[in-house]
């Protein structure tokens, strides 16, 4: 058998710029960990300082970084009070961030913490030799010389979080009609289209599980048991939120290697092979969008006063 020569890991661009990443990270997390903060939140701190508001979206883009990675990174400010997320004025469904006072102060403190750093590094690396390196990764960024895409995480992560805030809002106003026009709640729960069809509870779980399954079947992990005992609007959206919470748990980084996975799947008698891309586009989108399609479908009919842009949302986020 011929002997496979494998290439340098040193001759990878990608692992010699993460590399580079890494420690010149760590050096800066050092003179910011005084402050309480890391690199990465100290930099969203500053884009908000340049640019608030800034949807999620919005940051997400001009921070080059995938949602779900953004997110890590921004819960600990706001639940330090250095930024609040709030509803957009225009469109409540989309949300917003901004700095807080703390927060001011915090990026102010931060930023005396950091000078320091900047300072050594370029005495040490050379001034020149500085700019020189930030001009050139300036340029990396901009590359569009190859495909950078990760189609398989663009096109299901984001998509099944998004489609979990329409189908929360669906659900709100659901619950908000029946408290208006006295209506038990049961009912429009156990609202069905057709006698052989999911109620609404049912079309809610099936959306849920259709977003975690193919989630885990697209990284190969197990996928969680839920059990199928909701019974109230509450218990919806605690299942809604813990599908959300193991979706949005994988990185992009989980979905690069992906592409020439085959996943089999039973139906009916027979298993079917299937690639990713043909996975996600043939069966778990469109079985998704079935789901909560069926379940705008039932409260329209039974008078929740929807229109299409609630099964829209916002696009803007």
């Amino acid at each position: 058998m011929p002997v496979e020569i494998l290439p340098r890991l040193e001759d990878c661009n990608c692992f010699a710029v993460r590399s580079a990443a890494r420690h010149v990270g760590q050096f800066y997390d050092q003179f910011l960990a005084p402050i309480g903060l890391r690199t990465t939140q100290f930099s969203i701190l500053a884009k908000l300082k340049q640019r608030e508001p800034l949807t999620i979206n919005a940051l997400a883009k001009d921070m080059v970084m995938d949602r779900t990675t953004l997110g890590r990174n921004v819960l600990p400010l706001e639940r330090d009070g250095l930024i609040r997320i709030e509803p957009v004025a225009s469109d409540r469904r989309a949300k917003e961030l901004r700095l807080t006072n703390t927060g001011e102060k915090r990026l102010q403190a931060a930023l005396k913490a950091w000078s320091p750093a900047q300072a050594q590094f370029e005495t040490t690396f050379g001034t020149k030799r500085a700019g020189e390196l930030r001009a050139l990764l300036r340029s990396v960024v901009s590359f569009q010389g190859v495909s950078m895409s990760n189609d398989i995480f663009d096109y299901s992560v984001p998509v099944f979080l998004r489609g979990h805030g329409i189908l929360a809002e669906l659900l709100k106003k659901a619950e908000s009609h029946a408290a208006e026009r006295k209506i038990a709640p049961a009912v429009l729960l156990t609202a069905r289209l057709f006698p052989d069809m999911y109620p609404l509870t049912g079309q809610v779980q099936a959306a849920c599980d259709t977003a975690k399954r193919a989630t885990a079947r697209l990284v190969g992990k197990e996928a969680p048991r839920f059990e199928d005992n909701e019974v109230s609007f509450d218990e919806l959206h605690a299942r809604i939120r813990k599908t959300t919470e193991f979706v949005e748990s994988h990185p992009a980084d989980a979905f690069l290697a992906v592409a020439d996975r085959t996943i089999e799947m039973k139906m009916g008698s027979g298993t079917v092979s299937l690639t990713a891309s043909q996975y996600l586009t043939r069966f778990a989108l469109p079985n998704f969008y079935f789901h909560i399609t069926t379940a705008y479908d039932i409260l329209r009919h039974n008078g929740v006063p929807l229109g299409k842009r609630d099964y829209i949302g916002n696009m803007a986020s």
